[in-house]
Formats: C-alpha cells, structure tokens, sequence
C-alpha cells in the first residue's frame, strides 16, 4: 500500500500552511482562515460554516456541554442529541366505551430539543359522543418517560363548551406513560379534597379546548 507522508499542505503561492500534519498523532490543525468544505477555523477555538448545515451522521451522539459547570441537582446527561419539529393530530376519546366523537379540529404541533417536547393542542368537536369516566386526549408525538415525576402537568389555554358547576375549574395532567395520554379532571378551589373526572356529561357537542406544555421522553 502507498503512503504519502506530509508535514503540511500549502496552496501554490500561499504565503503559509493551510493545514498543519502533527507527526506524533497524525493528527490536523487547520490554520486561521484556511476552509474545508465552506468551514473556517480561526486556528485556535472557533469553526465557522459559511453556508450549510452541520450534520450529525450517527444517533446518540450530538454536542457534549460536560465542560461547562453543573447544577446542584443531580446531572444525568450533557449531551444535546436531538432536535425536531413537526405537527400531530391529537384525538378525543374516554377511558373506555368510546364512540361516535365527531372532531371539527384536530391541531397539534410540538418543538423536541434533545429529551424536551413543547407542545401546543387545539382540538374541537362537533358531536362528544359517549364513553365511560375521565375525558382524554392522545396522539402526543413523544411517548413520555415516567421516571422522576409521578404526574406531568399541562396549561389549558382556553375552553369552551365545559360546564363543571360553581367553583370547580378544570385541568390535564399525563396519565398511561406508555402511550403519552392526557387526561382531564376537576377540582374545588373551595376543598382540598374536592377532586372529580371530567367526563362525557361535562362537555357539549361544542366542546373546544387549547392545551399547552412540555414533558421529556426517554430518548
């Protein structure tokens, strides 16, 4: 097998190396300014990409922040690994016996950086059907991970056709984590023990509903 065996690259009339061979590693410094596939190095701590996307060609691997200083909580990871965004069709149904719902809107969309999904819902039907106990809501993009949090809890930012009587308001909270459902229940502001499914004689035929949050994945 042939070997070229070189010290350094320089262009024909440069006036310096552009790339600089180090005989005890083999390993490469790019000089200041010098470009590799439209990058330039400053030849000390900075890569620059004129034009183009830096691709991270394997899974599990991405940009390692280990150097930078922790929290005083317990650090599981510092590898940023993941970025997506992308929209999903969310779905209203009951715990069990569901039929005949009629959705008019089914919106969903959702921003995943490294194990966070931030996610937006807005669903609305025309015909609530029936079914059996809590309301819920599935489709979420991400199956959540369980550990750490007993409960995820999530904003509702709008509600209409909801009727729960004086005093009781509503909320969402993860329940199932292996399917990433979210499920919808009432409470008293008045009593501390006041805590109550929302089911299918608590909406109308109108019901509409905004839902916003962040839960993390496994992965």
């Amino acid at each position: 097998m042939s070997e070229i065996k070189v010290n350094s690259i320089k262009g024909v009339g440069a006036s310096a190396a552009a790339v600089t061979v180090h005989n005890s590693d083999g390993t490469c410094t790019l000089a200041s300014g010098s470009k590799l596939n439209n990058c330039t190095t400053d030849g000390t701590t900075n890569l620059t990409i004129a034009d183009g996307n830096l691709v991270v060609g394997t899974a599990g691997h991405g940009i390692d922040f280990s150097a930078t200083s922790d929290s005083s909580g317990t650090t599981s990871s510092e590898l940023l690994d993941d970025y997506e965004e992308g929209t999903f069709t969310p779905f209203l149904y009951y715990v069990s016996g569901t039929s005949g719902v009629v959705h008019a809107t089914q919106q969903g969309r959702y921003t995943k950086v490294g194990r966070l999904v931030s996610f937006q819902i807005r669903l609305a039907i025309t015909n609530k059907g029936s079914g059996n106990n809590n309301v819920r809501i599935g489709a979420l993009p991400y199956v959540p991970d369980s550990s750490g949090l007993s409960f995820d809890y999530f904003f509702i930012t709008a509600i209409v056709g909801c009727d729960l009587g004086a005093g009781r308001v509503p909320f969402v909270q993860m329940e199932d984590y292996t399917a990433g459902r979210l499920t919808l229940y009432s409470f008293d502001y008045a009593s501390s023990s006041s805590y109550a499914e929302l089911n299918s004689t608590d909406i109308t035929d109108s019901f509409n509903i905004g839902i916003q949050g962040n839960y993390v994945t496994a992965s």
